[in-house]
C-alpha cells in the first residue's frame, strides 16, 4: 500500500469517526448540555394517599375525577363510576417519576416539548396535559404537566421489523422550568377524552331463553323462544304458514352476552335521546333474569341511546329430588347456595346500570332491531307423496317372489 492510499484511509477513518461521535452525542441528548442522568424523584414525599380529586386539562378539553368513599367517579358524567385502574396507574406513575435526563430548557422550549400550559399554548401541538391534584378539602397538592412522548426505534432484522414506540415522557412539576425532565413513565392512560375514564363494567345476558322485540311505533313486534340452552330459537305464536328465519334468529342466542358502551349520556330530556318513544327489547333467561331494554335514537356518530332495567326471580330454596340420597343432600344444598349467592351478586351489580343512559354502537343492537318480516318466513308447502306406480299383470302372470330375508347379523 503506497503513502497516498494510506493517507486516504486515515482521512476516511477520521471522517467516519467524527460522524459516529456526532450521532452518539445526538442520541444521548435531545438538547445541548443535556443528557445527564439524575435518578432523583421529581416530587419528594408525594402524598398519594391524600389525593381525592384529579383534573386533567389540555387544548381539547378536560376531565374531572373525584373520590367518593372508597370509589372514584367522573364528575363530567354526573358521578358515573370511573375506571379505578387508570386512576391508580396515573397517580402511581406520578409518585414514581424519576429524572432520567434534565434537559436545559427555557420558557421558549416548552412548546417543543408539549409542556406549555393549556391556557398559554397556541395550539394542541404545544399544549401539555395539565394534571391538578387536590385533597378531600379541595386544597391543591401538586400540579404536573405531562408533555411529549420520547420514542425509541426498534432495530430492524435484515430489513424487516423496525418501527418505534414510546419509552418515556417529558414532564414538568408546577411551573418551574428547572424541573423539566425525561421520565420512564409513558402515562398512556393520561388524556382528556371523558369516555376513556369511565368504568367499562356493563350488564351481561347469560343463558338467554326468550327475546321479544317491539318497534318504537308499537305496531311491529315478534318473540322468539327456546326450550333449552342447546336448542335453536323458534317463533312464538307462529301463524299457520309461519316459521322463524334461521339466518336472522341464530345470532340472537348471544344477544347482549358481552355488550359494551361508548359513553354515558348526561342529556336528561328523553325527547332528545328518543327514549320517550323507544324500541323495546324484553329478554328472559334460564336463570329467571328479566331484562327490559329501551333503545332510542342515534347521535351524530350513529351510536344508539340505551337504558335498561333488570329483575330476577331467584329460587333460594332447593326442591330435593324424588330419589335423592341423604348423603348427596349436603353437597347439593351447598351447590345450590353457591349458585344463589352468585346470582344475587350478579343482580346487585347489574342494578347499578339502571337510571343511566348509555350510548352503544349500532352493531350492538342492529341484530335485534328488525321488523317481523325479517324474522319470519313462509313455511314451505309440503308436497303430497307420489302414489306408487302399479304395473298391470298380464293374464295368467303371477306376482314376482319377494326377496329372501337376510339372516340375523348378516350383510
Amino acid at each position: 500500500m503506497n503513502k497516498k492510499n494510506l493517507l486516504i484511509l486515515i482521512v476516511a477513518a477520521a471522517v467516519l469517526g467524527a460522524a459516529g461521535i456526532a450521532v452518539f452525542k445526538k442520541n444521548q441528548s435531545q438538547w445541548s448540555e443535556s443528557g445527564e442522568e439524575i435518578g432523583d424523584k421529581l416530587i419528594a414525599d408525594f402524598p398519594i394517599n391524600d389525593v381525592a380529586e384529579v383534573s386533567l386539562e389540555d387544548k381539547d378539553g378536560n376531565v374531572q375525577l373525584r373520590k367518593q368513599g372508597e370509589s372514584w367517579v367522573v364528575v363530567n358524567r354526573n358521578g358515573y363510576p370511573a375506571n379505578f385502574d387508570d386512576i391508580q396507574g396515573l397517580l402511581t406513575g406520578i409518585w414514581r417519576m424519576e429524572a432520567i435526563q434534565r434537559p436545559k430548557v427555557g420558557e421558549s422550549h416548552l412548546g417543543r416539548l408539549k409542556l406549555q400550559d393549556p391556557a398559554k399554548a397556541e395550539s394542541a401541538e404545544e399544549s401539555a396535559i395539565k394534571v391538578t391534584l387536590k385533597d378531600g378539602s379541595g386544597k391543591a397538592l401538586n400540579t404536573v404537566y405531562i408533555g411529549k412522548e420520547h420514542m425509541t426505534k426498534a432495530q430492524s432484522n435484515g430489513g424487516f421489523g423496525g418501527g418505534s414506540w414510546p419509552d418515556g415522557r417529558y414532564v414538568m412539576v408546577g411551573s418551574d422550568v428547572s424541573t423539566v425532565s425525561l421520565v420512564k413513565e409513558t402515562f398512556q392512560s393520561a388524556g382528556t377524552k371523558v369516555p376513556n375514564w369511565l368504568s367499562k363494567d356493563f350488564f351481561k345476558v347469560e343463558k338467554l331463553k326468550s327475546v321479544q322485540y317491539t318497534d318504537a311505533a308499537g305496531t311491529n313486534s315478534w318473540k322468539l323462544v327456546r326450550d333449552s340452552e342447546s336448542a335453536e330459537l323458534q317463533l312464538a305464536n307462529a301463524g299457520e304458514k309461519e316459521i322463524v328465519n334461521d339466518t336472522n334468529a341464530r345470532s340472537l342466542k348471544t344477544l347482549f352476552s358481552s355488550p359494551s358502551f361508548t359513553d354515558v349520556d348526561v342529556e336528561t330530556d328523553p325527547v332528545k335521546t328518543g327514549l320517550d318513544k323507544p324500541a323495546k327489547v324484553v329478554i328472559s333467561t334460564f336463570d329467571n333474569f328479566t331484562y327490559e331494554i329501551a333503545i332510542g335514537g342515534e347521535d351524530s356518530d350513529e351510536n344508539r341511546y340505551l337504558s335498561m332495567k333488570v329483575t330476577a326471580d331467584i329460587q333460594k330454596e332447593r326442591a330435593p329430588g324424588e330419589d335423592e340420597k341423604e348423603e348427596d343432600k349436603a353437597k347439593l344444598d351447598k351447590e345450590h347456595a353457591d349458585q344463589v349467592a352468585k346470582l344475587e351478586e350478579k343482580l346487585e351489580n347489574e342494578k347499578k346500570f339502571e337510571g343511566h343512559t348509555f350510548l352503544v354502537s349500532g352493531w350492538t343492537v342492529n341484530s335485534v332491531m328488525k321488523p317481523r318480516s325479517e324474522m319470519v318466513k313462509e313455511k314451505p308447502e309440503e308436497k303430497p307423496a307420489e302414489p306408487a306406480v302399479q304395473i298391470p299383470l298380464k293374464p295368467g302372470e303371477a306376482l314376482p317372489p319377494a326377496p329372501p330375508t337376510p339372516p340375523a347379523g348378516g350383510n
